[in-house]
This record gives C-alpha cells, structure tokens and sequence, in this order.
C-alpha cells in the first residue's frame, strides 16, 4: 500500500512538471505572439502616419498649383528639400505628362518608414462646361441650358434665373462661395443637378491677335484691288503665298477661294453680293478691315479650313446669311439676328465688347469672349458652349451642349488651371 501512494506520488509529479513545461512554452509563445502584435501594431501606426505625410504633402502642392497655375511649370522635374511635419517628413516631386496633365509624386519617412502617394491635376479644358462666366448669369424668360454651368463669382445673386428659365445639368460657384447666396432662383427645380463650388478659379485667356499682318494694308494706294460689278463667279488661286489687296468688291458675284496650299488673304475690305466658297484642301486665313457680305462663306465646307481675323468696330450676320469658320476679333461688336447662322467658332477679346445674339440666330460651335458680355435674346440657340465674362438672356432661347467642335486653339493655349484628378499609390 506505501508503495502504491509512492508511486502514484510520483506520476503526479511528473505531470505536474508536464503541465508547467507547456504552460511554460505556452507563456513564451503568447509573450512573442503579443510582442510581435504589438510590434505590428506599431508599425502599422508608423505606416499610417508616413501615409498621411505624403498625402499631406501632395495636397500642399496641389492647392498651391490650383491657386498659381502660372508657376506650375517652375516646379517641373525638382524635387523638394525633405520638409518637416509632425513626427517625420516629406518630399515631393511634379512632372509633366504628354497629355498634359500634372503627376504629383510625394514620400513620406516617419522612422525609415516610408510610403509615397501619387495625385494627378488635370488641366482645365475648354469644354469642361455649357456655360462658364467669370461674374454673372442672369437668365429670364422662357431660357434653357442643357449642360453644366459654372462661375468665378461669390457675390450674392450672381446666378439669377427668373420666369420659366432652368438648367439641366450641374452648376459650380466660385471657391468658397455659398451656392445659397450665389444662386437665386425664381423656382424650385430650376437647376436639374448638382450644385456646387469649383477648387479653384478658373482662367481662361485670349490668343494673341495678329495685328502685325494688318501692318501690309498701310499703303493701300500701293496694293492691287478686284472690283466687279458683274454677275458671275470669280476665283483667286494661291500657291502658299500671302495675297494682298486694297479691296475685293463683287457687288453680284460669288468668289472662289481655291487653294491647295495654306494661304493667307489680306484685304482692307471685302464685299461679296453673293457667297464665298472655298475650293481646294488648304487652310484660309483671312485678314480684314471691313466685311460684307451677301449670302454665305463656306457654306457646307469644312470649318477648320477658314480663319478670319477682323479688325473693324462691329460685324452683322443677318438676313440669313451664313459663316462657315471661325471669326477672331480684337475689340468689335458682334451682332447675329435675323436667322443669321456660325457653323464654327467666334473669339472676341475686348473688355467692353457687347455681343449680341437673337431673331432665330444660330451658333454651331463655341462662342469665347472671356473678357467680354454675350447677350442671348428671343429664340436663338447655340449648340456648343459659352464662355464669358457675362451672360445675360431672356426670350426662349436655348443651348445644346456640345464639345465636339473644330476649335483653333489648344486647351493649354487658352486654359492655364488644373483640377484634382485621380489618387493612387
């Protein structure tokens, strides 16, 4: 029986010793385990916080590009000195892609933790919207937009629409406006979207106008003219160089422009009684003093083949009569009535031009006057877009947005901001 109790003593000792080596191994096993967890942990929150710093980073240079697009091409290719924020730092580098748009790469480094961000800015284009302004809408009557609307402004009542006007699409007030004080609307639902407020203002910006070409007209006595008071049709062909004349007067006729060349024309005054047609696949430049005509230019052509810079104080397109091309101006008046048709494009540039569009009148195509007020009245339409200073419109007139147009200038020519685009690692 002693040696029964002995023994059975004995085997619980040794599971007892069994027991502590496990819980021994097992202790040792959790401690690491915790040690370890607790260590990735730790390094997860470093991570986390280089995350943040680049991201941080990538913002600050992105806001300040948004605010100076003019100086984003200072930045280009350099690399920032390791800049100093909370527990660690950051470093941020711009490139230029060819489309365009701005990469943003930034790294942050909190304890030889790093991680890098990528943002991408994408420049400002011209079709981004139906209509922008840089200060007022103002919209009465019986109006429509189809498209998104934007604005620079923040004053109160910058945005009017009133009567049975509405816009069907998105509209943008200026940075840190209150779109509750920008817009005011006669109605509710008058606005088919979203409203909202731009990251940054929007710039756009004129060509220059060529008036160095108009300097061949200033001895007129000098240059050749044509003058025909006859029916019929008249051609003037071109190899590639300039043509210059004092006057093209063909009170009944219709000139043939046929060129397979680029060509420029120069002329103080041009009057056609009846239409202009292009011939040939080269490029018209027209440059003109004083403008008439009695029909149509390039009527059914191409509208990218026509460029005409007018200096003169004011153009009328009336009585149906039709434009085929683009019209560049450096300070007239453009007056469109009388069921008067642009297949094409009108650029104005003067800070107190007036443009006038109604009486059926049609524009197909964009009408850029960014220093400039447009008036849109009685049942005229565009099918394209607007840009402005101002835009006031009454009567039942209509817009159609449409960004598929021959314009001849690039986005970077006339647009110089960006907008956030696209977040990646």
């Amino acid at each position: 029986m002693h040696q029964v109790c002995k023994g059975e003593k004995g085997s619980a000792l040794i599971t007892v010793l069994i027991v502590m080596g496990v819980l021994t191994v097992l202790g040792a096993a959790l401690m690491h385990y915790s040690m370890t967890d607790n260590l990735q942990v730790f390094n997860d929150e470093k991570r986390m916080q280089a995350h943040y710093l680049a991201r941080s980073g990538a913002e600050a240079v992105a806001d300040y590009i948004m605010k100076n697009p003019e100086n984003a091409d200072e930045l280009l290719g350099k690399e920032t000195e390791p800049v100093e924020l909370g527990k660690g730092t950051f470093q941020v580098e711009v490139t230029k892609r060819d489309n365009g748009e701005l990469l943003i790469e930034s790294t942050g480094d909190v304890d030889g933790f790093i991680r890098t961000v990528k943002l991408t800015l994408e420049p400002h284009s011209l079709g981004d919207y139906a209509v922008f302004c840089n200060s007022i809408i103002d919209m009465g009557g019986n109006a429509g937009i189809e498209g998104n609307v934007g604005t620079n402004a923040t004053d109160a009542n910058s945005i009017k629409i009133s009567g049975n006007s509405s816009i069907v699409g998105n509209v943008q007030v200026g940075p840190g406006g209150d779109p509750a004080d920008v817009i005011s609307a006669d109605k509710e639902g008058s606005i088919g979207g979203e409203i909202g407020q731009l990251e940054s203002e929007r710039k756009y910006k004129v060509p220059e106008f060529p008036d160095e070409e108009f300097e061949e007209l200033d001895n007129l006595e000098d240059l050749p003219s044509m003058i025909i008071d006859d029916e019929g049709v008249y051609k003037i062909t071109g190899d590639g160089e300039d043509l210059i004349y004092s006057s093209i007067n063909l009170k009944k006729g219709t000139l043939q422009i046929d060129v397979v060349e680029d060509v420029k024309i120069i002329v103080d005054s041009l009057y056609v009684g009846e239409n202009i047609q292009l011939l040939g696949k080269g490029k018209v430049s027209l440059y003109v003093n004083n403008f008439e005509i009695g029909k149509g230019v390039n009527v059914d052509g191409t509208p990218g083949l026509l460029m005409m810079y007018y200096k003169g104080e004011s153009l009328e397109i009336n009585n149906k009569e039709i434009f085929c091309g683009t019209i560049f101006s450096d300070h007239a008046d453009f007056i469109i009535t009388g069921q008067g048709s642009i297949t094409g494009n009108i650029i104005a540039t003067g800070a107190n031009v007036v443009n006038d569009l109604g009486g059926g009148a049609t524009i197909n195509g964009a009408f850029y006057a960014p220093n400039s007020t447009i008036k849109f009245s009685g049942n005229s339409a565009v099918n394209g877009l607007v840009v402005a200073n101002d835009v006031v419109i009454s009567g039942t007139f209509g817009l159609e947005y449409n960004d598929n147009i021959d314009f001849p200038y690039d986005d970077s020519e006339i647009c110089t901001g960006f907008r956030k685009g696209i977040w990646s690692d």
